[in-house]
């Protein structure tokens, strides 16, 4: 026999619920009266079945034109490979050009000024919630 049961009533009872499933019961646990869920008694060789992927081939498509365009342009800018250090030196430049408050900054210092920063975050936002 199936019974239905609020998911109210299932959180509260829920000893009671798996005893009865385990007797064999199966239980419709519904939301604001709409079933959201089955429980049902296990039974052994019988897997429980994984939902299947499900794919968008519009968006799937539009994946592979994207990545076919960044290829493309990776292909015709015709980029050498560069050590990480020329790359953060560039980045650093880059940084420093775009007039960025860090650029002259050191890691020690970036890190400092982020920790100031959240802190006064958190003195404006949530403070109030610890006093």
């Amino acid at each position: 026999m199936t019974q239905h049961i609020s998911s109210e009533k299932a959180r509260a009872g829920w000893r009671e619920l798996l005893d009865r499933v385990a007797a064999g019961e199966h239980v419709v646990i519904e939301r604001y009266g709409r079933p959201v869920a089955v429980i049902a008694p296990y039974r052994e060789g019988v897997a429980v079945r994984e939902p299947a992927p499900t794919y968008d081939i519009d968006r799937e498509h539009l994946k592979s034109e994207i990545v076919a365009e960044v290829l493309a342009e990776l292909e015709a800018a015709q980029l050498e490979p560069i050590s990480w250090r020329e790359g953060l030196d560039e980045l650093r430049h880059l940084a420093k050009d775009s007039g960025s408050p860090f650029a002259d900054m050191t890691t020690d210092e970036i890190v400092e000024k982020m920790r100031e920063t959240r802190r006064e975050i958190f003195e404006a936002e949530y403070a109030h919630l610890y006093r």
